[in-house]
């Protein structure tokens, strides 16, 4: 089987935007951007894990042999993909409680003050949620620097000299990661799958 290999430069620089931008997500603690409803803002933690998910499966098409380290950092992915779903379901649940707090009060006969505990309880476990995806993160931060970097020295170009000239892998890693940074930089709105 022949190696082709054109497009695994742009997919791992997507792949490690996306992933990036899952963890500078995460570091602003902001749950109503983490967890955007899907209707209204569909950039959200989901949204960047499943881009991530999708161009990593889709890199590894081009090897006749992938590495054990390529497929755990999938199932690290999808570890990741569904924590941040059971995260997302919990804020929607705990915004939902909140909405409906009249007809919980009147048809469950709860206090307001039972209603605001429950309804914080769901919003806690979307906190913890970013707290076990965070700190999956950080449990690979390791081996994802180590992919990257074994990536990145197969986009560099060969030795001239003692002088170390860049592939056009690189440069297209490069603005296959860049252009996906830039463009979700301030998490904007996109349109995304379904879950």
């Amino acid at each position: 089987m022949v190696e082709i290999d054109n497009n695994k430069a742009p997919l791992f620089g997507r792949r490690d935007a996306y992933y990036d931008r899952t963890r500078a997500l995460l570091e602003t603690g902001d749950l109503d951007a983490i967890f955007a409803s899907m209707e209204e803002n569909p950039v959200n933690v989901i949204y960047y894990l499943k881009r991530a998910l999708a161009n990593s499966e889709r890199s590894l098409m081009f090897f006749a042999e992938v590495s054990q380290d390529e497929l755990d950092f999938l199932e690290h992915l999808d570890i990741l993909l569904d924590e941040s779903r059971a995260g997302y379901f919990a804020h929607k649940h705990g915004g939902l409680i909140e909405k409906q707090q009249n007809f919980i009060t009147n048809f469950y006969k709860e206090s307001a003050e039972e209603i605001a505990r429950y309804r914080e309880s769901y919003y806690q476990r979307a906190r913890d949620s970013v707290g076990y995806l965070l700190m999956h993160m950080k449990l690979a931060e390791r081996k994802y620097e180590e992919l990257k970097s074994l990536e990145h020295s197969e986009f560099v170009g060969c030795m001239q000299g003692d002088e170390l000239l860049s592939g056009s892998d690189m440069n297209r890693y490069l603005l296959a990661y860049n252009s996906v940074s830039q463009l979700y930089k301030d998490h904007t709105v996109r349109i995304a799958e379904d879950l």
